[in-house]
């Protein structure tokens, strides 16, 4: 028998009908389904290896927490406990596919409560060049209590966006943290929930360089490890397009969490 609304149907039991959602996808196909798109989605259930939807991306983890229960549709998550835990995303495919005049990094991440008040950055997404510190990404907690940072760093020129703790609240919850950059539009965004944070960056620097092997870590800073994050991390991904704002509302909105 079909409901009234075409999305859903039921079936009948002897004792009630039973709705049954159609046609949405699970929030990892979705995910999957962006263009231009790879993944790291941390859904693993053992093992050491950091799973990409492209084979030549895969990575290693270090003293990671596998297979922690997540918020919404998000599935499980990767716990990183703030010491000691890495996670290596260094290949030669990687720095062959980070593309420093376009692209988009994003992830989902909670934090634990204790992590907002520390007073010290966490590194949630880390690619720093052989160039010293003068062309790299960052995504992350930064120093001040409650606040969080996206940064595309080129030539010395730090094109970034801060979301201050007003906005993130010191969310005990999951978020959506994304960076997108355009060296021809000349424009840095930072979204933050599904939602852009202040106005375009313009003035982007010439991004070059070649990624750092220990310098290429979910969760943390360098192989130390250092500026270790004190939560879970998962579904991170690059892109080598600038991803709209409307796609990232739109991955907001299907990860179950808005």
């Amino acid at each position: 028998m079909r409901a009234h609304n075409s999305h859903i149907q039921t079936r009948r039991s002897r004792h009630r009908r039973i709705p049954v959602l159609m046609g949405r996808v699970p929030f990892i196909n979705f995910l999957n389904g962006i263009p231009n798109t790879k993944w790291w989605h941390g859904q693993e259930l053992s093992g050491n290896t950091i799973i990409n939807t492209d084979p030549a991306l895969n990575g290693v983890y270090s003293a990671v927490t596998l297979a922690k229960p997540a918020q919404g549709r998000l599935g499980l998550g990767v716990g990183y406990n703030g010491s000691t835990s890495r996670g290596n995303v260094y290949s030669a495919a990687l720095n062959t596919f980070l593309d420093g005049a376009e692209g988009s990094l994003m992830t989902f991440v909670k934090l634990n409560p204790t992590a907002w008040i520390t007073g010290l950055a966490e590194r949630i997404l880390y690619l720093n060049t052989t160039i010293g510190t003068a062309n790299r990404f960052i995504l992350q907690k930064s120093g001040v209590n409650g606040e969080l940072s996206a940064h595309r760093i080129a030539n010395n020129i730090n094109s970034s966006v801060t979301v201050n703790a007003a906005t993130t609240g010191s969310t005990p919850d999951y978020f959506l943290l994304a960076l997108t950059w355009n060296k021809v539009l000349d424009r840095v965004r930072v979204n933050f929930k599904g939602d852009q944070i202040g106005a375009d960056v313009n003035g982007l620097g010439v991004f070059s360089g070649v990624l750092l092997n220990t310098e290429s870590n979910i969760g943390a800073n360098d192989a130390g490890p250092t500026l270790v994050v004190d939560g879970d991390i998962d579904h991170v991904g690059i892109s080598d397009r600038e991803l709209t704002q409307a796609e990232l509302r739109n991955m907001w909105d299907e990860s179950g969490l808005s």
